[in-house]
């Protein structure tokens, strides 16, 4: 399926154009090829530049995660949390000039939090669904990678048939 990053309906039209002009860019870039390619698979990389949102620079954006989902976000053996989400996050940051804050609720939590308006945005390999598009908006699609994630489940059970 299609995921996003999710913010309150109606809310932060600002950010989703910022968030959607970054991940436009470092698709561009070939940045968001090589973060694919770190947690999937191998991707060609392109080498143009993409627009900037002026008013953000320097703003800060509090996100929301379930750091449980591998490969989007997942904590590695040596505490770090990591995956695709978090990569995302921090290209685009640095594409758009923003810093960010990333908690780690569970995906529940980190729902609820947005609902009530104590961050900005949810980040959590969260599919985009018409019931979900009622209460939230999203950002342009960030991934469709049913046939990429189902190929990275038979790895993992290939790998583990081998053990």
């Amino acid at each position: 399926g299609s995921y996003g990053v999710a913010v309150q309906k109606g809310k932060n039209a600002e950010f989703l154009e910022l968030f959607n002009a970054g991940l436009t860019n470092i698709e561009t870039n070939g940045v968001y090829d090589q973060i694919l390619s770190t947690y999937l698979a191998d991707h060609k990389a392109t080498t143009q530049t993409g627009k900037q949102i002026e008013s953000v620079k320097g703003k800060k954006f509090i996100f929301a995660t379930d750091t449980t989902y591998a490969p989007f976000e997942f904590q590695a053996e040596n505490g770090e949390y990591i995956g695709i989400d978090l990569d995302l996050i921090q290209a685009i940051a640095k594409n758009q000039g923003f810093e960010y804050e990333m908690k780690s609720l569970g995906f529940n939590a980190a729902v609820q939090a947005l609902e009530s308006g104590q961050v900005d945005a949810v980040i959590a390999g969260m599919t985009i669904t018409e019931e979900r598009q009622k209460k939230f908006d999203f950002s342009i699609k960030r991934i469709v990678l049913e046939c990429i994630y189902i190929m990275f489940l038979i790895l993992i059970v290939l790998k583990f048939d081998k053990i």
